[in-house]
């Protein structure tokens, strides 16, 4: 209802309409848009993009927990500011957000973090006797996200060959043709990003 009055008493253009229905402005907390805002929330926070000086709002975000498949305060605490930060994080990563601030700050965080990890990686690979070698080396920072095994085998599928093996931290494959070698950096580079 504080979503109506704005728009249609006060006439303010830039209310939330959620669900698509003109007499539903604003924005209903469901599992899913809960979901999303606290994944943009945890991706905002680490990677710099929101700066949160407000001491009673980071000290409920330390008590901010999973809850199930849920996330939500701590017996005896509260979150109520933690859910406003969680309500404008989902907000961020909807098409009229992009719209209204031309900026679009998911796939500004992908790009980010795909580089990050892309400059703690060691790919290479070799062709010898018409046989095609892949090894992938990666940080300790990142193997508990990213495996090097993961890595060499998406590549490996695109050159010819099947599996690979090795260490999260530093694995190898083999592979029969160089023609898929544009798709098989692709396909590491969307892995890369997804994880």
């Amino acid at each position: 209802e504080v979503a109506n009055i704005l728009h249609y008493d006060l006439e303010y253009e830039n209310t939330i309409n959620e669900s698509g229905v003109l007499s539903k402005l604003g924005m209903k907390m469901t599992k899913r848009v809960k979901a999303i805002g606290c994944s943009n929330l945890k991706d905002l926070v680490e990677e710099d993009k929101i700066q949160i000086n407000d001491l009673e709002t980071i000290s409920e975000l330390t008590q901010f927990i999973t809850k199930g498949a849920s996330w939500a305060a701590e017996l005896g605490g509260t979150d109520d500011l933690v859910m406003g930060l969680v309500m404008f994080s989902w907000y961020s990563g909807q098409p009229n957000f992009k719209e209204l601030n031309d900026i679009d700050l998911r796939q500004s965080l992908m790009g980010e973090r795909a580089r990050e990890i892309e400059d703690d990686l060691t790919p290479f690979g070799f062709i010898e006797d018409g046989k095609v070698a892949i090894a992938s080396g990666v940080t300790n920072d990142l193997f508990p996200r990213i495996s090097a095994v993961d890595l060499v085998k998406v590549a490996a599928s695109k050159l010819g060959g099947r599996g690979g093996g090795g260490r999260p931290d530093l694995a190898q494959a083999g592979g029969s043709s160089m023609e898929g070698a544009a798709s098989a950096i692709e396909a590491v580079r969307s892995l890369i990003v997804s994880k």
